[in-house]
């Protein structure tokens, strides 16, 4: 009901607007008004101004009416759609019509005439004001595309990996990762601040207004993780550039898995801009169903592929083929998770496809960046002394002290980092799982200063 009050506004606005300059143009041509001191004009003409004076100002009160009821009319849809994808993401477990019945075909089909309707009447609205700055448009998407260019060529020159070092010695853990840390940030610049400089000019112009700003806004921040996530991910990996992989991967399975994990990432980013785009468009449930449908079947599709990549380490060589099924205590899971998203996404549950899918890509790139820090608390307490500056040689190079004390005070160390890294690792999981803020400080304040129990 709301949308339709939305479309009878609308038309209306745009109804009494022509009427509403047609009068003003008329009173244009009488002139202005006498002054004080001047003549006065003919009776006929001063009943007439009066007349089209009136006409003007019912015709202005009914269009600012109007749009006042429009702009009331789109709260209320905004309140209702964010309310409904608050119930729809909350209610996991509530099953909706599968997207092989028929049913949610035929809802799809009923509310499309709406949606196009409005979609279009937005898309005129914005493309007309759009080509009134066409001149400063153009020469924002073409400053937008020549610097991501410029950048791309720059960062390629500085961050070729390969023409550092190609023979022996193979650069050390700290080597990699500090390669890793410098690297990922310049290649995820060129895309970031191309999009960031194009969503700025938009805003600049003037084209940004609801609802093209929110889902400007969540396109912004898909190509932005977009961006960040698969720079790290190519920088881990390292696929043109073995000797600086921070994974013991051979040189196809690493090209593949980088491939692969990309693509969850986009399908992550554009399932996270798409659900912006549909909320600010205040398009129906049964698309919204729709979209998430496909991102969970996408999201376990490309889950499979990487759980067939065999990994093979580069001890074993090209030729030799490590089994599909290793490891198999991280891909079993992996296969239940991945076969658990598409059931439930074919019999209907939906939401709790796409919330298992978000969830593992979120878990899995804070368990991607632990298992990196983890790997460097490893380097640093058990590297070999040939090839780095660990824990245990600093001890004795300092204190003084044997090999046994050593080796003990090394160990400490080592459970005293990993303890720290869970504990930094901890809350991130937390919120992502749906634990606000206040509850992650009661629990670690529970685990660091003691809990009540009764009077105790």
């Amino acid at each position: 009901k709301v949308e339709a009050v939305l479309d009878q506004t609308s038309e209306t606005a745009e109804t009494l607007r022509p009427k509403l300059d047609a009068v003003k143009s008329q009173i244009e041509k009488l002139g202005p008004p006498p002054a004080k001191d001047a003549p006065p004009e003919a009776p006929e003409v001063t009943t007439e101004r009066a007349r089209l004076a009136a006409l003007a100002g019912a015709y202005d009160g009914a269009i600012k009416s109007s749009e006042v009821t429009w702009v009331r009319a789109r709260q209320l849809i905004e309140r209702i759609t964010v309310l409904r994808h608050s119930l729809f993401t909350k209610n996991l477990l509530e099953r909706l019509p599968s997207p092989l019945l028929p049913e949610i075909w035929r809802d799809i089909v009923s509310s499309l005439p709406a949606v196009q309707h409005r979609f279009h009447a937005w898309a005129n609205d914005w493309s007309y004001w759009a080509g009134r700055k066409s001149h400063e448009l153009t020469l924002l998407l073409a400053g937008g595309v020549l610097l991501y260019l410029i950048l791309k060529l720059i960062v390629a020159r500085w961050t070729n990996r390969r023409s550092l070092r190609s023979g022996p010695p193979a650069p050390t853990f700290f080597e990699r990762a500090i390669s890793v840390a410098w690297i990922t940030p310049l290649r995820a610049l060129p895309a970031i601040a191309a999009s960031i400089m194009i969503y700025a000019g938009l805003d600049a112009l003037g084209l940004l207004y609801n609802p093209w700003g929110r889902a400007a806004a969540g396109i912004l921040q898909g190509m932005l993780v977009f961006a960040a996530v698969s720079a790290l991910l190519y920088a881990v990996l390292a696929p043109k550039e073995p000797q600086w992989r921070l994974v013991s991967l051979a040189n196809r399975p690493a090209r593949r898995v980088a491939r692969l994990l990309s693509a969850i990432a986009a399908v992550y980013a554009l399932d996270g801009a798409l659900t912006e785009a549909i909320r600010a468009f205040f398009v129906p449930l049964a698309l919204t169903v729709l979209q998430s449908f496909a991102s969970s079947i996408a999201f376990a599709a490309l889950l499979i592929g990487l759980l067939l990549t065999p990994f093979t380490p580069p001890a074993l060589g090209e030729a030799q083929v490590r089994s599909r099924h290793e490891p198999r205590w991280l891909k079993i899971p992996l296969w239940f998770i991945a076969i658990g998203i598409v059931v439930a996404a074919l019999l209907g549950y939906v939401a709790l496809a796409r919330f298992a899918a978000q969830q593992l890509v979120l878990t899995g790139l804070v368990a991607l960046l632990g298992w990196l820090g983890y790997l460097a608390i490893r380097a640093i307490t058990r590297e070999p002394p040939q090839r780095g500056i660990p824990v245990s040689e600093l001890l004795e190079q300092k204190f003084g002290l044997d090999a046994p004390r050593r080796h003990q005070l090394a160990r400490l160390i080592e459970l005293a980092l990993t303890f720290a890294l869970v504990i930094c690792a901890l809350p991130f999981l937390m919120l992502q799982w749906g634990f606000s803020g206040a509850d992650i400080r009661e629990s670690f304040k529970s685990l660091f200063f003691g809990l009540e129990i009764g009077q105790f």
